[in-house]
């Protein structure tokens, strides 16, 4: 696929916006952090009292009548002086002396800077190692987040302090008196660190486990990002940013999007098994899903939206004229499965297709059809326990199924890449949208952010689909577009795949689809998109609901729901047959299976 991101000529009249020194001070101010620590008084007397030791220390060498820590200055006559408010008080010394004459309340002031010191350098160094940990435990997973976390789970069991005390004093009998003030700093201050880590990754591992299914990190890993850049740049920043009220108020209810490629991830109990069990999705029927809601669209040679019908829109496309020869993307005997504890779940069942230059193939089916899966595995993204168990994915000729994951990384966002279905989730929210698309841009092109900058493009629906059939024409781009929208695959798409139960069960050029559906699948899908004529007579309704992966029944997995049900489709599974343009499994076409079951 070629370079999906084209130049905008007016991107470089649009004025950046100028960074006035002191704004990031007012933002803090005006922030909601800000605002709930002003509201809690315990909060603010304890910052209050943390802020007096902190100025304690730094003016110690004002405050204090001599350095406790140099002998120069201390003097035996002065020893064990009562503090001054006694009778045997005497000024200077506020609070007496010791035996060795230092001024008590010198030391406590000296005393505070140390340990200061080493408390924040502790905290510190104990967040920084407790946040690196739990990055890497939650977002690569796997047996290396079981060892993190097993070895934290161990050093729960010692109390904090023991750890600290076996780390000195380990250090200290290896080292003896070598040790100089410094070094010796430095022990306490990794001592303290090594423990109090362990928070500080369990909760920073809970947030990244959250975040790494977020449709913008899929994002970054799809334009090539390294895992370390989208570990620290994407997932980190967002761990306590509220990105997680950002889900449940940015997607409006009712919404229902396009997507290329792939559409973006939704989030269940089982992750990999997120986009089967989205309940926002199967509680809408079928007809709510599939139906021509009449969105105005761009008609050709008018600048106003007007609304036609799907039927109407297939109609009109000019059909392709020739067969492929060359397919830039060519998906064969295609296989994903998810493995759990209890059996394997088959989301893909040996499913081929080609998609040529310039063409745009339409996937359309209810939720769990496996158009999702489909897109993610041909990107490459599938969520382990999912994995491609067999067939072969080439891309203009390259097989990328089985490429080593460097090897992929710089090939998605470059050759091959996806627009998700909702900017909202899909885009960092602690980012500008330009800077994403200029970071998705340098990451494969060696140019400055400026140059960077005027490439960049940002488009609603409608001029998405005109960008998708200009880019197609222009670039010979290929495209598979993923959508619930009929009108968007009959306006945009050459051909039209339509998906059930992991399977295609009927694909052909969009017309010829649209407007004699073979498979009664198909028939239903298209009996229910009503015409803008308001005819009284009732939408087609398809019985059922769309099988678990878990109880996909054996031969047809249609037919519980179909009306044409004979005995070979409950036993044998049907395989694509060729029938005029259009290819359909379904046993109704084949002549072997008319014969039995007349």
């Amino acid at each position: 696929m070629s370079d999906a991101v084209v130049p905008h000529p007016a991107e470089h009249s649009v004025p950046r916006e100028r960074r006035v020194p002191g704004r990031w001070f007012a933002r803090a101010v005006e922030s909601d952090v800000f605002y709930s620590f002003r509201r809690s008084r315990l909060t603010m007397v304890a910052a209050a009292i943390t802020a007096l030791f902190f100025l304690l220390a730094i003016l110690a060498p004002l405050l204090a009548v001599q350095n406790p820590f140099d002998p120069a200055q201390l003097q035996l006559m002065n020893s064990r002086i009562a503090p001054l408010w006694t009778v045997d008080g005497q000024s200077p010394f506020l609070l007496g002396t010791d035996e060795q004459g230092r001024d008590v309340f010198s030391a406590i002031l000296y005393g505070l800077r140390i340990s200061l010191t080493v408390g924040v350098l502790g905290v510190l160094f104990s967040g920084a190692l407790g946040i690196v940990l739990g990055l890497i435990a939650g977002y690569v997973g796997g047996a290396v987040d079981g060892l993190i976390m097993r070895i934290a789970d161990v050093q729960l069991t010692f109390p904090a302090i023991l750890i600290a005390l076996l780390v000195n004093g380990v250090v200290k009998s290896v080292f003896g008196n070598r040790l100089d003030a410094m070094s010796t700093l430095a022990v306490l201050v990794f001592a303290i660190g090594l423990s109090f880590w362990v928070q500080y990754a369990r909760t920073v591992r809970g947030s990244v486990m959250v975040e790494k299914n977020k449709d913008y990190v899929a994002a970054a890993q799809l334009i090539g990002l390294p895992a370390p850049v989208i570990m620290l740049r994407h997932v980190l920043p967002n761990d306590g940013s509220g990105s997680r009220d950002r889900d449940h108020q940015s997607r409006p209810r009712g919404h229902h999007g396009s997507y290329a490629v792939v559409p973006g991830r939704r989030h269940a109990r089982h992750d990999a098994l997120a986009r089967h069990l989205d309940p926002d999705r199967q509680q809408l029927s079928v007809r709510g899903r599939m139906v021509d809601r009449g969105l105005p669209r761009l008609c050709a040679g008018r600048a106003d939206p007007c609304h036609q019908p799907a039927r109407r829109l297939a109609a009109r496309r000019a059909q392709p004229k020739a067969p492929m020869t060359t397919p830039v993307l060519s998906v064969r005997n295609l296989e994903v499965e998810f493995v759990t504890r209890r059996s394997t779940l088959h989301a893909i069942n040996g499913i081929s297709f080609d998609i040529a230059k310039g063409e745009v193939l339409g996937v359309v089916g209810e939720s769990g059809a496996g158009k999702s899966v489909t897109g993610l595995a041909v990107i490459g993204l599938i969520d382990p326990p999912g994995r491609i168990s067999s067939g072969e994915i080439y891309l203009s000729g390259l097989r990328i199924d089985n490429l080593p994951p460097e090897e992929m990384r710089r090939v998605r966002g470059k050759r091959i890449g996806m627009i998700f279905q909702d900017p909202l989730t899909s885009l960092n929210p602690l980012y500008r949208i330009g800077d994403q698309l200029v970071e998705t841009i340098r990451t494969h092109l060696n140019l400055s952010e400026s140059g960077a900058r005027k490439r960049a493009i940002v488009s609603v629906q409608a001029q998405i689909i005109s960008l998708i059939k200009r880019l197609g024409r222009d670039h010979g781009t290929a495209v598979m577009l993923v959508t619930h929208d009929m009108g968007v695959i009959a306006e945009t798409s050459d051909r039209v795949a339509v998906m059930y139960s992991g399977r295609i069960a009927e694909i052909g050029p969009v017309q010829d689809v649209v407007q004699n559906p073979l498979h009664p699948y198909a028939k239903g899908l298209m009996g229910a998109i009503p015409t803008l004529a308001g005819d009284a007579e009732r939408l087609v309704q398809i019985p059922g609901s769309m099988p678990r992966l878990s109880a996909i029944p054996p031969g047809c997995s249609f037919n519980p729901r179909c009306g044409f049900v004979f005995d070979r489709c409950r036993i044998e599974r049907p395989e694509p047959i060729e029938h005029g343009t259009q290819a359909v499994a379904c046993h109704l076409y084949d002549s072997a299976a008319k014969e039995s079951a007349a």
